[in-house]
């Protein structure tokens, strides 16, 4: 029991070579983890995003169905457009690039990862006669795009 006693009282801890490897070996973990877990969470980000977009296409589909027309002025309050602007020789009118979503019954929410884009699509006598949303990434992924319409 002494020769054990004396082993253990002659031990002072561990060696600075084994405190900077334990050290580095972490660190390398850290470096490996850190960008993963920021993809992951931009990913999440992105999946709230699209989800909310699709949320919003389907009431102003919805509301199509119901009354018969469509809104031709659905953001006006946000931007202050009376008119959308065109798209040369297209037919359509771009109305509103924005990361707050307004929903028709006065909900607000606001895009996390990117911003989105609403087309009036007209026909030749300027009537408009679809929709078409187009959601971007702010980080230039084109995998996390989405366009409904």
């Amino acid at each position: 029991m002494r020769k054990l006693w004396k082993k253990m009282k002659n031990k002072q801890g561990f060696t600075l070579m084994e405190m900077l490897i334990v050290v580095a070996i972490i660190a390398v973990l850290v470096a490996i983890a850190i960008p993963v877990y920021q993809g992951q969470v931009h990913k999440a980000k992105v999946a709230a995003d699209m989800a909310n977009v699709r949320a919003y296409y389907a009431e102003l589909q919805a509301d199509y169905l119901t009354t018969g027309t469509l809104r031709p002025n659905t953001e006006v309050p946000y931007w202050g457009f009376t008119q959308g602007i065109p798209v040369e020789g297209s037919g359509q009118k771009f109305l509103f690039d924005v990361k707050t979503i307004h929903f028709l019954n006065d909900q607000e929410v606001t895009l996390q990862a990117g911003s989105y884009f609403c087309i009036r699509v007209e026909d030749q006598n300027n009537k408009p006669v679809a929709y078409q949303i187009t959601y971007c990434c702010t980080q230039n992924h084109p995998e996390h795009d989405l366009t409904l319409g």
